[in-house]
């Protein structure tokens, strides 16, 4: 049988991933014996793939999963804190006392300026926290 050296380098990435059988092992090995440009190519990528391997084995931090619950917990509070704004300032325009019988609306009355401003804040929170949503659906 006539091994190419397309077949050698298909059986490569097995090769450098050390799941080669014995029998693959010794006929990749001849070959490379045989060439030495392949064989310096090899090494080269074998190298390239014990660095790479070496770093994602790298154990995680042994805080890594607080930093991360922190994280999450310090992300929910903004966001929530983003609903809170939003509701005060929605609701804030419609404050009203009781007088006379009557309800009367204290800021739509009286400065509706100020009003339109709170309903701006609002909208504003209301749309910062829809972001905030959207990005954790993202991920």
């Amino acid at each position: 049988m006539n091994i190419t050296k397309d077949v050698i380098n298909d059986l490569l990435p097995v090769y450098l991933a050390g799941e080669a059988s014995a029998d693959t092992r010794a006929l990749l090995e001849d070959y490379l014996r045989n060439d030495p440009a392949l064989a310096a190519e090899v090494r080269a990528q074998a190298e390239k793939s014990a660095a790479l391997l070496s770093s994602l084995a790298a154990a995680p931090p042994p805080d890594q999963e607080v930093a991360t619950f922190d994280r999450i917990r310090r992300y929910n509070k903004y966001r929530n804190q983003f609903l809170v704004f939003a509701l005060v300032f929605n609701l804030l325009p419609f404050a009203f006392v009781f007088a006379d019988g009557q309800i009367t609306w204290i800021m739509l009355r009286d400065n509706p300026k100020q009003a339109l401003m709170f309903f701006t804040a609002s909208a504003l929170c209301w749309i910062a926290r829809a972001v905030l949503s959207r990005r954790t659906l993202r991920t």
